[in-house]
């Protein structure tokens, strides 16, 4: 019986042994797991960390890349010289009485301001540049390339160029505007036109929304095949412009006058054929529209003193006439680029006679830049004057600026 009960008392030991082990494995075992899982879990989440670091790495790689290649690959707008020297954008570039005035662009296009024109280069992108022409003639030769978009304003005109070389006269007496291709093709746009007009070839074109026109004939040197397609191309004139094409039975042709000549923009040979005619000499005694002619000759043609003589006599034989009020103006204009007070002077005079006369913006406007240049006190007066007057004018701009510094 004794030995049963030690066995049995054993037996209920083992069991209360087990019993109390039985717990403890399980909790040891599901810890493991658990401190593995977190392990793990922290493993993971440093290789999450890297492959972020690194992929965001990879982004600004990228985008520094895409960055620099905008940088070295978009289009750039085009850089130009005037004479060798770095051009400023709506600057005035008067050219001297004696020698043109070079634009050179970076495309490889170029503009000749000829002796006494004024220009400025309004605006440039990557494909082309908006030229704006107050007075002369420019010889302008657009490079044809991709996109290539170019535009010479003239007045209430537009010459829209692709590729083409050819020349454009602006008269600010006349407000007529005179193109003569060389080759290529243009299209001319105006507010007084009733659509675009295309010139290409050789064709010469003459336009004025005044209807003041005159017939255009090829120098005695041209070629007969330019007459012939300038004759061939011309067409009808629009009805609310005055336009004149070439013909080839103008009697012109055969002994172009000196008038005909300076309609060409051959202001030289114009001025020696009416010099060898005797037309100078008889300018006194004949009539005012004619010496008023004569001196736009003279000074185109860089003649300075016959044109100064002519204007100063048109003045004291036609007081208070138009051709007075205009020869005032380019006095003015022929003393502007030496600056002081005699350029001022006279376009004062024109500003007195004409107030509200055509050339007044551009009166007023030189008045302005003289001053600014000067360093006058009453620059700003004359400023506000001008915005007030021509709040859109082509010296708006450094009105504007005057008024802010």
């Amino acid at each position: 019986m004794a030995g049963a009960r030690s066995l049995n008392l054993a037996g209920r030991r083992v069991a209360a042994a087990l019993d109390a082990a039985a717990p403890a494995a399980p909790a040891a075992q599901l810890d493991a797991r658990v401190e593995a899982l977190r392990q793990l879990r922290r493993q993971r989440a440093a290789r999450a960390q890297r492959v972020r670091r690194a992929s965001a790495v990879v982004v600004v790689l990228a985008a520094c890349l895409a960055a620099t290649l905008f940088v070295f690959t978009r289009p750039r707008d085009l850089t130009f010289t005037i004479d060798g020297r770095g051009g400023e954008l709506g600057a005035w570039v008067a050219a001297p009485s004696d020698a043109p005035a070079r634009f050179a662009f970076s495309d490889g296009s170029t503009l000749e301001l000829h002796p006494s024109g004024r220009a400025r280069v309004a605006d440039v992108s990557d494909n082309g540049a908006r030229v704006l022409l107050e007075d002369g003639t420019l010889s302008a030769r657009v490079r044809h390339l991709e996109r290539t978009s170019w535009t010479i304003a003239a007045g209430p005109f537009e010459i829209h160029v692709i590729g083409t070389t050819f020349d454009a006269a602006w008269s600010t007496a006349d407000e007529a505007l005179t193109i003569t291709m060389v080759e290529g093709k243009v299209e001319v746009t105006g507010a007084c036109l009733d659509g675009p007009r295309p010139i290409q070839g050789t064709e010469a074109l003459r336009l004025s929304c005044r209807g003041v026109a005159a017939p255009i004939a090829p120098s005695a040197s041209a070629p007969a095949s330019t007459a012939e397609s300038a004759a061939a191309s011309a067409q009808p004139p629009l009805p609310s412009a005055s336009v004149e094409s070439p013909s080839a039975s103008s009697p012109a042709l055969a002994s172009p006058s000196w008038r005909a000549l300076a309609k060409q923009g051959a202001y030289s040979d114009a001025f020696a054929l009416a010099e060898r005619e005797g037309a100078f000499e008889r300018a006194a005694a004949g009539p005012v529209s004619e010496a008023l002619e004569l001196a736009e000759v003279a000074r185109l043609a860089a003649k300075a003193d016959v044109a100064r003589r002519l204007y100063l006599s048109i003045r004291a034989r036609d007081p208070g006439g138009d051709a007075a009020a205009l020869a005032a103006f380019q006095l003015g204009r022929m003393s502007f680029g030496a600056g002081g007070a005699a350029a001022e002077s006279w376009f004062s005079t024109y500003l007195a006679e004409r107030p509200n006369g055509p050339l007044a913006a551009s009166a007023l406007g030189r008045i302005l830049e003289l001053q600014y240049k000067g360093g006058q006190g009453h620059v700003k007066d004359t400023a506000r004057l001008y915005l007030e007057r021509f709040p859109s004018g082509a010296h708006a701009a450094l009105a504007r600026s005057i008024l802010e510094s």
